[in-house]
């Protein structure tokens, strides 16, 4: 699938307290991802999502400042990739921050994060 990407820091965010929720906390999730590392790729778990990145446990050796290809099921249906960059290493668990990502799968992402908070603010999560 070819997707044209771009910076994160060129996307435009929505607007309202919904959406400022969305960057600001850290949301926990239970899913399954793969890492690509000049290629190799290598299985990873992610515990917490914001808008800008995600917390992952992974066995793939990676310091600070690695840049790796993130590849997700968010739901079943809806998959997403983008670049992240490694914020913080504590072997196995890694921060990361979303570098490179599609306007598309920006957008799902978005939506994904907006559908948990709603579950969690109506007590259904």
């Amino acid at each position: 699938m070819a997707t044209s990407s771009r910076p994160l820091s060129s996307l435009t965010h929505l607007n309202g307290h919904m959406s400022q929720q969305r960057q600001q906390y850290r949301i926990p999730i239970d899913r399954s991802g793969h890492l690509t590392r000049r290629g190799k790729v290598s299985v990873c778990h992610i515990s917490d999502v914001t808008e800008q990145g995600f917390q992952l446990q992974t066995d793939l050796p990676l310091v600070t400042g690695d840049v790796v290809r993130l590849t997700c099921a968010l739901e079943s249906q809806e998959e997403i990739e983008c670049g992240v960059a490694v914020t913080h290493a504590r072997p196995p668990l890694f921060g990361s921050r979303i570098v490179d990502i599609s306007p598309d799968h920006q957008e799902r992402l978005s939506r994904f994060i907006e559908r948990l908070l709603t579950l969690t603010m109506m007590g259904l999560s």
